[in-house]
This record gives structure tokens, C-alpha cells and sequence, in this order.
């Protein structure tokens, strides 16, 4: 009867959570100027995305990977705003600055400026992301 009863509460439990679970509902999707986007994020202070676009093979030093910037309704504001990454992957923003991991690098980009002021090796990595 004990046994029962847990199973009756697990069960009550379960259908509780799931009926209070977020559903998540497509807004729009972005692809025009995009080419392999690994990741995004959101600048709150300028009220834009940015996105990294590999662009190729993700461990090409080829050049040819750019930033993108998108206004938070999914259009393109600058398809290729920061370009001649390798393959740029993780995102973070930072007084200012917005963080790429390209490859064996981090690139440090002046945001309000567009460009980059700064890249910083990653001895060993192969990958950084």
C-alpha cells in the first residue's frame, strides 16, 4: 500500500510540473547574411545581437569569419560589421567590449568604435570556443 501511495504522489507530482512548464513559441528566424552562426548574444545597453559566423571548417585559419549584428526583430543590421576572423565561435561582452573566441585566440572589439583593439593568444588551444 506504501509503494502505491509514493507512486500516486511521483505521478501527482509529475503531471503538476508539466502543467506549469514554459512552452517556447517561434518569434522569427534569422539566415540572410549569416554563414554557419555558432553563437549569439544579446547587447542589452545597444539593443542589438551580435552572432559569429564561422563561415567554413571550425578550425580553418582562413579569414574569412565575421560578426554580424541583428536588431532584436531578426533583421540584419550589418551583415559583416567585424571581418578576417578565422572561425569565430564563444561570445561575451564586457565593459564595452565584445569577447570572440577565434580558434587560439581571444579578439577583444571596441564596440562603439567597430574594430579591434586587442587579441590575446591561447597557447595550446586548437579549439577555443
Amino acid at each position: 500500500m506504501k509503494t502505491l501511495f509514493a507512486l500516486f504522489i511521483m505521478i501527482f507530482i509529475a503531471e503538476l510540473n508539466t502543467g506549469f512548464a514554459q512552452q517556447l513559441e517561434k518569434v522569427w528566424v534569422a539566415t540572410e547574411g549569416l554563414k554557419t552562426p555558432e553563437s549569439v548574444i544579446y547587447d542589452q545597453e545597444r539593443n542589438v545581437i551580435y552572432v559569429s559566423n564561422i563561415n567554413g571548417d571550425p578550425t580553418a585559419k582562413d579569414g574569412n569569419g565575421y560578426i554580424s549584428i541583428l536588431k532584436p526583430d531578426g533583421t540584419v543590421k550589418n551583415a559583416e560589421w567585424i571581418k578576417s576572423l578565422n572561425a569565430p565561435k564563444g561570445l561575451a561582452i564586457y565593459k564595452g567590449k565584445l569577447f570572440v573566441s577565434d580558434i587560439d585566440q581571444l579578439i577583444e572589439i571596441d564596440i562603439d568604435k567597430g574594430q579591434i583593439v586587442k587579441k590575446y593568444d591561447a597557447q595550446g588551444a586548437i579549439f577555443l570556443n
